[in-house]
């Protein structure tokens, strides 16, 4: 079940809330709490008395019209609410949303056993969530605190709320669920937390919340409304699903975009969202658990991902020293790397297309981590030279074979090379990893550094008349194989542009390419 947030701070504006999102509802064919259909309830709405400028007399109305299918709080500002009255009022105000006859009632566990007992006695039909938060990060008494909760007596549903930095603390909050005979809402809050809300049911939660749009979230790492809806949820959160693993910048990946709106269009009861760790081997074993069909994994978790897939590693990832794709089954664990096609199949088919010069083209790969190595093998299938520059020699000299050049990274501007491959996370419209006020002069300049800004690199290859290749299309070549490898369905770049919104870049071509190519071999 999904509980729509908001801090609205009028009754108009919560009135507004409340309509919109119940007419989403029904046009999404999800009951809500308290309907009469029959149908397991998909959908209920939180309202945060907290957040509404008093005086707040005309709310009473507008919730006994919606009673069966509110949560209603009123969060003081010690447990990261708006509320900054006396106890004596807010606890009124509570008092008079249970009068209501609202279906559930969240009050603070440091709230004493005679004020709960009096809160569930006003109205019959209310349960009362007792919660608990804490922003700062996972307590060192977690689970004594837990216990205590627990241990009241008092309330129908448990919730505790603890901030994690890394998706793999997850474990610690998970296991709370086992020692609850109460329905338990127990969410990691903030980005790392996101499988707490994606697979709340594995955590003990009727519901997880959402806000009821981007700017509404009442808790950090809550999704939207429509992320929600995306991921497939409510629906999604018992099934099978994916993600993708890495370091703090996977949130800005766009395959959790892409790839649900994939298994949408297709009618993929699938999820697919980012994990963000520093421990990969422990995350990937609880995604695992959780009933993942496979993952994509970033950086910094390549290497990592190829030493837990062990002998299921096939002879790419092999090849690549790393493994950017796992893939979960009855029969174990597997791994390949995708990312080499992601260079090969964008610059061959830009090859295909321009005059390549006489004596074969040479390419240079700035850089010396996975992505260099995964495009020096790219390289090498399309018979091209290849010369790897970089800042640390010792790495960049072990992706080489021994007819195979190091250009010390002072000098990558003298190198003949054609084509150009940046591997490194230089990108950005400041960052570039070329030496400033010197020219390009290659026929060909691929980016391999997705950014959230355009690439400087390309705009210095596109003003030099070459021929350029954005990263989204090593994104999406690559995207293609992996999606086809871990769900068994063949998936095409065509697919995935249309359903990522890029749109093909056609690269320089003709007469400035070639002389991009003229003057590299001068």
């Amino acid at each position: 079940m999904l509980c729509v947030t908001g801090k609205e701070t009028s009754v108009e504006l919560l009135q507004l809330r409340l309509d919109h999102v119940f007419a989403t509802a029904r046009a999404q064919e999800l009951p809500t709490l308290g309907d009469t259909t029959g149908r397991p309830a998909a959908l209920l709405q939180e309202v945060r008395l907290d957040a509404l400028t008093p005086p707040v007399d005309r709310v009473w109305a507008l919730l006994r019209r919606h009673a069966p299918r509110l949560l209603v709080c009123c969060r003081p500002a010690r447990e990261g609410g708006s509320f900054i009255g006396s106890e004596t009022e807010r606890l009124r105000l509570l008092e008079q949303a249970a009068a209501c006859g609202v279906a559930y009632l969240d009050v603070e566990a440091d709230c004493d056993d005679s004020t709960l007992r009096a809160l569930a006695r006003i109205s019959g039909s209310t349960r009362l969530v007792l919660s608990e938060h804490h922003f700062a990060g996972i307590p060192a008494d977690l689970e004594r605190r837990f216990a205590a909760l627990a241990n009241r007596g008092v309330g129908e549903v448990l919730k505790l709320a603890a901030t994690v930095e890394d998706a793999a603390a997850l474990v610690r909050l998970e296991a709370l669920r086992r020692h609850a005979t109460l329905p338990t809402l127990l969410v990691g809050m903030g980005p790392a937390g996101l499988l707490s809300r994606c697979r709340y049911p594995a955590f003990g939660a009727p519901w997880t919340y959402v806000g009821a749009d981007a700017d509404s979230h009442t808790a950090p790492g809550q999704l939207s409304l429509e992320q929600a809806l995306q991921l497939g949820l409510p629906a999604s959160a018992t099934l099978p699903f994916l993600a993708v693993v890495g370091g703090p910048q996977v949130t800005a990946s766009p395959g959790p975009t892409v790839y649900n709106r994939l298994f949408r269009r297709r009618g993929w009861p699938w999820s697919y969202f980012p994990v963000i760790t520093a421990q990969p081997q422990q995350a990937f074993e609880l995604l695992r658990a959780h009933g993942a069909l496979g993952l994509a994994v970033t950086m910094p978790h390549k290497a990592a991902a190829l030493a837990y897939a062990g002998a299921g590693a096939d002879q790419r990832a092999q090849q690549a020293q790393a493994a950017n794709s796992l893939r979960f089954g009855a029969g174990g664990v597997e791994a390949t790397n995708s990312d080499i096609t992601g260079v090969r199949e964008p610059l061959r088919a830009l090859l295909a297309r321009t005059s390549p010069p006489a004596g074969g083209t040479r390419a240079l790969v700035l850089g010396a981590g996975g992505a260099a190595r995964a495009a020096a093998l790219a390289c090498r299938a399309l018979d091209l030279k290849v010369a790897v520059s970089a800042r640390r020699e010792q790495p960049a000299r072990a992706l080489l074979r021994p007819d195979e050049d190091f250009v010390a990274w002072e000098d990558r501007a003298q190198d003949p090379a054609t084509v150009l491959i940046n591997a490194t996370p230089l990108t950005g419209g400041d960052a570039t990893p070329w030496p400033t006020g010197q020219p390009l002069r290659k026929a060909v300049v691929f980016e391999l550094a997705l950014g959230t800004e355009p690439s400087a690199l390309l705009a210095q290859s596109r003003a030099e008349g070459a021929a350029g290749i954005a990263p989204q299309e090593m994104w999406l070549a690559q995207g293609a194989e992996q999606m086809s490898w871990i769900t068994g369905e063949p998936v095409t770049v065509d697919e995935l542009r249309d359903c990522s919104g890029y749109q093909r870049a056609d690269a320089t071509q003709g007469r400035q390419a070639r002389r991009g190519g003229e003057d590299g071999r001068r």
